[in-house]
């Protein structure tokens, strides 16, 4: 309903393709935050790597998992990983 609503509150506003737009996912731009040196210290601190590759969105998602993994193993004193 609320879509709905939104739709024909700003029909006479926005275009068509912008109003029966499908649905678009939403993605923090971690390849932009990862190029931060501050960041990049705070990835090293966190994983004890040193960030070698080119950093992309990509990379940039995948860093911030290691990220969460490294984080998770120290919690929980997981060794070898």
């Amino acid at each position: 309903m609320l879509k709905h609503m939104s739709k024909t509150a700003y029909k006479d506003y926005f275009p068509e393709y912008i109003i029966n737009k499908g649905k678009t996912g939403w993605t923090v731009p971690m390849g932009y935050w990862m190029n931060n040196k501050n960041f990049q210290e705070f990835y090293k601190q966190k994983t004890g790597k040193d960030m070698t590759y080119k950093i992309s969105q990509k990379t940039g998602k995948w860093a911030a998992s290691d990220m969460i993994w490294a984080s998770w193993f120290k919690m929980f004193n997981v060794e070898n990983y």
